[in-house]
């Protein structure tokens, strides 16, 4: 169709089209490198950083968790990060695919504490345990509930691990 064929509806709406498109066009920002003598100095890092916020220096490990402010659970991070101290592993024992007794232990009484304090699913636990199954995390589970019923001393340990996690001092009895 030919511009003076076009019918006075179609010019009406051709003319609005460029004058949108012109519009968008004037607000548009083109983006244009600046080169190294013309770019604006920023504030050193230091100035930016956020309040409440965690930085690291390189080389620095990151040691204890964001504190939570929220949430009444401990996040699974947490518990991992007190039975390893508990223990003297590294959490990344924990996440291995080692299976000797000494780690599995440890590992299976985190997986408990974490489905017993949080209310994180059976395969959301797995995964992030190294991405294991959710079968692996009920049989943990129902393994360390099992021995806790037989087994004092364990259920003492996790019974100070838990209230650790929960921010509760452990009552000492004293006989």
């Amino acid at each position: 169709m030919m511009i003076s064929e076009a019918t006075p509806e179609a010019l009406k709406a051709h003319a609005a089209h460029k004058a949108r498109a012109e519009r968008i066009r004037s607000k548009a920002v083109v983006y244009r490198p600046q080169t190294e003598p013309e770019a604006v100095p920023r504030e050193p890092f230091e100035l930016r950083k956020m309040p409440g916020s965690v930085y690291l220096e390189p080389g620095q490990i990151f040691i204890e968790p964001v504190p939570r402010m929220y949430s009444p659970y401990p996040l699974v991070e947490e518990i991992k990060m007190v039975v390893a101290r508990a223990y003297n592993f590294s959490c990344i024992d924990l996440v291995s695919a080692r299976r000797t007794a000494n780690v599995v232990r440890p590992r299976q009484i985190a997986m408990y504490l974490a489905k017993k304090l949080t209310p994180r699913s059976l395969p959301d636990i797995g995964r992030r345990f190294g991405g294991r199954d959710h079968t692996t995390v009920l049989h943990a589970v129902r393994k360390i509930a099992g021995l806790v019923l037989t087994d004092d001393a364990l259920a003492q340990e996790i019974d100070g691990l838990e209230a650790e996690l929960m921010g509760i001092r452990p009552r000492v009895e004293t006989d």
